[in-house]
């Protein structure tokens, strides 16, 4: 997929240059999917907001941190509201949404960033973030939790 600095390349049917293929990576949905399931909805979010970064937009990248960090809070608060749910009920949507955002939000991006030959980053990598931002997460949740209710 060629965009319209492209096409308008064109002299007699013949491409005069070659697109360039993108100097960074991005998060696919597969990898996305893979953080937020090990690593929240933070994780996820994260990535996400890496994408948008490379592609240039700084505001969705700190609105997604936003929303996530709020979601991650808000399940922190249900979970301790209703300690008897099962994880799943509250996983699974989570998971469903992530997916469903980030084919809504950038799915589009993804499509033009592959067939100008861009590259991706390994589901490894975020899976790595997102055991990262999983301890980073325990962490504070247990700050909160024991030192600072308890005074």
């Amino acid at each position: 997929m060629f965009d319209a600095q492209d096409i308008e390349n064109k002299c007699e049917g013949q491409y005069t240059t070659l697109p360039d293929v993108p100097g960074y990576k991005l998060y696919n949905i597969k990898a996305v999917v893979i953080a937020t399931l090990f690593g929240t909805p933070l994780a996820g979010g994260y990535l996400m907001a890496r994408n948008y970064i490379h592609l240039g937009n700084k505001k969705n990248a700190k609105r997604t941190l936003l929303c996530t960090l709020l979601v991650v809070t808000i399940t922190y608060v249900f979970g301790n509201l209703f300690p008897n749910i099962h994880p799943f009920v509250v996983t699974m949507p989570e998971l469903l949404a992530m997916m469903h955002g980030m084919k809504m939000l950038q799915g589009d991006a993804l499509k033009i960033h592959q067939g100008n030959n861009g590259k991706f980053e390994s589901c490894w990598r975020a899976f790595g973030i997102s055991l990262v931002i999983m301890i980073v997460i325990i962490f504070v949740f247990y700050f909160i939790s024991n030192i600072i209710i308890t005074y």
